[in-house]
């Protein structure tokens, strides 16, 4: 596909990810929407960056995988050097990170506080995608398609206080299941899990209310 020149496109949103389970959840939730959202594709460039024919227009997308949540706020940096040169189109940065509750990650720290005052400086609009807990949880919210991607019964509950934790005690109860054993991956290998979901479900049940994404997307 010819991406085209950056004038052809009506909008681009900047995914800064903590982790690679949160880019490759975002990335398989817009590809579901595009199933969703009526004469909607997506096609994912050479160079990793994904753009989204729409109704309204053609959106880029472009996502940055931090590694860790205290690096978020380092993130500023990539943006005035990756999405904002191309200053022609309106720009959404978008925060996709879990706090673990941990309130040192409140947002009020120096670092952050300095984060939200270079993206202001930048006059782009900011949605904010933070977890109370892991992205883990926010995948819970189909508890039921969780179970079924596990060959569970409805009767088998998650165990553990952190949603990583609650999946390998999924994980582990369906190795007691079915024999062979299977062990959560988080990142690339949590794909055919996030991939068996339903993203309906999540956008009725997850606290983090992913559906203003969708619209914010598509318009």
């Amino acid at each position: 596909m010819n991406p085209g020149r950056i004038e052809d496109f009506e909008r681009g949103f900047a995914f800064v990810a903590e982790g690679p389970t949160e880019r490759v959840f975002y990335f398989e939730y817009l590809k579901w929407c595009c199933l969703v959202e009526r004469d909607s594709t997506m096609t994912r460039l050479p160079n990793k960056d994904v753009v989204i024919e729409t109704r309204s227009g053609r959106v880029l997308v472009q996502f940055n995988v931090m590694g860790a949540v205290s690096s978020v706020p380092n993130a500023a940096s990539w943006v005035q050097s990756r999405p904002l040169r191309f200053p022609g189109i309106p720009w959404t940065v978008v925060l996709c990170y879990d706090t673990d509750g941990d309130e040192s990650l409140s947002l009020e720290t120096r670092a952050w506080k300095r984060f939200r005052r270079e993206l202001a400086e930048t006059d782009v609009d900011v949605i904010d995608l933070a977890a109370d807990a892991d992205i883990e949880d926010v995948m819970l919210a189909d508890i039921e398609g969780v179970r079924r991607f596990l060959d569970l019964g409805s009767d088998v509950e998650p165990h553990g206080r952190k949603g990583k934790a609650k999946l390998k005690s999924l994980y582990k109860a369906s190795c007691k299941a079915s024999g062979p054993r299977r062990a959560y991956k988080s990142g690339e290998k949590a794909e055919g899990l996030i991939r068996s979901l339903s993203f309906e479900v999540i956008e009725e049940r997850s606290p983090l209310h992913i559906a203003r994404l969708r619209a914010a997307v598509f318009g």
